[in-house]
């Protein structure tokens, strides 16, 4: 039984235009390459330049992993992305990441990367806190 103090958030690298869709609610569904070793709650969304701030956060409502082709087919119309851009993203991996995205909030006050990652340096995938 997974319980909260078994949950982890993650902190995410994301370009203002993805994280526009996130935020205006097209985008529910977020890809990466990667899987996860733990088991995720929430993500915290660092926008890269030329925002260079962690804005918001949303819950995770579940990840998936799966081919890429199955999981376009799955999420395609949630991705707030195009085709080409997955395509693209995914080339040559066998394995891709969704994860299902709910309750996103905007935070009043923008956090600076240095209140989460000492070194104040974005991660390339993703970090654990």
């Amino acid at each position: 039984m997974v319980t909260q103090k078994d949950q982890f958030r993650i902190l995410v690298s994301i370009h203002p235009r993805y994280a526009e869709q996130i935020l205006l609610g097209n985008k529910t569904v977020e890809f990466r390459k990667q899987k996860f070793s733990k088991s995720i709650s929430e993500i915290y969304f660092y926008q890269t330049a030329p925002i260079h701030s962690i804005d918001f956060s949303a819950e995770v409502l579940a990840v998936i992993y799966d081919n890429p082709k199955n999981l376009w087919r799955k999420f395609r119309a949630t991705s707030g992305i195009d085709r080409i851009q997955f395509e693209k993203y995914y080339d040559g991996k066998n394995v891709g990441t969704a994860i299902l995205l709910s309750e996103v909030r905007r935070f009043n006050r923008p956090k600076k990367i240095e209140s989460i990652i000492p070194s104040g340096l974005p991660p390339q995938s993703f970090i654990y806190f």
